[in-house]
C-alpha cells in the first residue's frame, strides 16, 4: 500500500509541476503579445484599441515633459505630426532616452486606455534626429569628387 502512495503522490507532484509550467508559459506570453502599430490619431478614432497592447508612433508635444529622476518616472504628450492639436499622455518608469526631445519622434509600447486617452508605457524608444544620419546624397558626391591617390587600377599609367 505504501508504494501505491509514493507513486500517486508522484504523479500529482509532477502533474502539478507541469500546469504551473504551462501557466506561467501562457502568462509571458500573453506580456509579450505581439501589439498594434498605430499612429496618435487612429488610437483616438477606435475604441478597439482600448485595453490592448499598443506601438503607437508620434511626435513629443512641445513642453508637455516631466521627468522624475528619483523615481524615474517619464511623462509626456505625443501628437501626429498632422498638427491637428489631438494628442495622447503616455507615462512610462523608464531611464528617458539619450535621443528623447521635444517634437522629436518616439515610439511608444504599452496599454492604451480609450477613456483617458492615456498610454500605460512599457517602452518608449525615441527616433534619432536626421542630424546624426549620414547624408547619402553628399557621401556619394564626395566619393565621386574625390581625388585618386594616382595608383591606377586599370593596369595604364
Amino acid at each position: 500500500m505504501g508504494d501505491k502512495q509514493g507513486v500517486a503522490l508522484r504523479f500529482w507532484l509532477a502533474g502539478i509541476l507541469v500546469l504551473t509550467g504551462t501557466g506561467l508559459m501562457v502568462f509571458l506570453t500573453a506580456r509579450t503579445a505581439p501589439s498594434d502599430e498605430v499612429k496618435v490619431g487612429d488610437l483616438l478614432e477606435n475604441s478597439r484599441y482600448d485595453g490592448r497592447r499598443v506601438k503607437v508612433f508620434g511626435m513629443v508635444v512641445k513642453g508637455s515633459e516631466t521627468y522624475d529622476v528619483e523615481k524615474i518616472e517619464l511623462a509626456f504628450r505625443i501628437a501626429d505630426r498632422t498638427g491637428d492639436g489631438r494628442s495622447i499622455s503616455v507615462d512610462c518608469r523608464q531611464e528617458r532616452p539619450d535621443a528623447f526631445v521635444e517634437e522629436g519622434d518616439v515610439i511608444v509600447t504599452g496599454i492604451y486606455d480609450a477613456k483617458t486617452g492615456h498610454v500605460r508605457g512599457e517602452e518608449v524608444m525615441a527616433k534619432c534626429p536626421s542630424r546624426y544620419e549620414p547624408d547619402y546624397e553628399k557621401l556619394q558626391e564626395a566619393q565621386k569628387n574625390r581625388p585618386t591617390s594616382g595608383v591606377s587600377t586599370s593596369g595604364q599609367p
